[in-house]
């Protein structure tokens, strides 16, 4: 991956593959140094974003999980209680908990190996 910046004097190069830095013209130490900051700080920031949406999404996702998964135990009850034949909508119930809650730990490892 090369990155290229221009700066006040010259053209800052750096390839990161190679670890390979070259400079065009006169590039001072401080602004080498300040490209290398800004670019670590970001980076930073951009992790430390994802890794909050993350748990935010995974905490408040495993709520409406649970929800889904108390509707279709109760489905399952008055279903297997009242002896009645399995239908397209129970069908569809046990369906859409089952996405759910894949999501929810797809969602969670995501979050674990961040």
């Amino acid at each position: 991956m090369v990155t290229s910046v221009e700066v006040e004097h010259g053209t800052l190069v750096l390839d990161i593959n190679s670890n390979h830095l070259e400079l065009n013209n006169n590039i001072k130490t401080a602004q080498i140094e300040r490209f290398f900051f800004y670019t670590k700080f970001v980076h930073l920031l951009l992790i430390k974003t994802n890794y909050i949406m993350m748990k935010t999404i995974h905490s408040y996702w495993a709520y409406f999980a649970l929800v889904i998964l108390v509707i279709a135990c109760i489905n399952a009850i008055i279903g297997y209680t009242s002896k009645k034949e399995f239908k397209e909508k129970d069908l569809r119930i046990s369906l859409f908990t089952l996405i759910v809650m894949h999501i929810q730990l797809l969602i969670g490892l995501g979050w674990y190996f961040m």
